[in-house]
């Protein structure tokens, strides 16, 4: 799971716009190289307040992860490969917990999953052609 904390001016794989490099290779193989170079793009601008990266827990296990988040980056979002998969993934984009001039105490959020756009199949499985031309992500 990559992600970032952020302000409500950036995006992370808003479906009906395509897929960035970076989110390609999040949802195809589980590769975060070029999305760190994207959100360190982002993090430059003064754009996010900080990136995340967790990584999946055993079988048996779990993750935990505090995250910081001020007025000016108020926002969440990440993706996480769904395996085995062509180009599929969960994630969460734009989640503000400062609406209204306060915080949000308590929130239940569902994960979707969504089509990356970048691979043909739609089985689970690796190895298939890529999409030409690329798609939006979708639901």
């Amino acid at each position: 799971m990559i992600g970032r904390i952020h302000s409500k001016e950036t995006a992370l794989g808003i479906p009906g716009k395509l897929a960035t490099k970076g989110l390609e290779d999040v949802a195809e193989i589980g590769n975060t190289i070029h999305m760190i170079q994207e959100l360190d793009s982002i993090l430059a601008r003064n754009k996010a307040l900080s990136k995340f990266i967790i990584t999946a827990p055993p079988v048996t296990g779990t993750a935990t992860q505090n995250f910081t988040f001020n007025t000016t980056y108020p926002c969440m979002s990440f993706a996480s490969m769904i395996a085995p998969s062509p180009d599929w993934f969960m994630g969460l984009h734009d989640l503000c917990l400062f609406r209204g001039g306060e915080w949000i105490n308590d929130i239940t959020v569902d994960i979707l999953v969504y089509d990356a756009g970048t691979e043909e199949g739609d089985v689970f499985g690796y190895n298939n052609p890529a999409t030409s031309p690329q798609q939006n992500i979708s639901y």
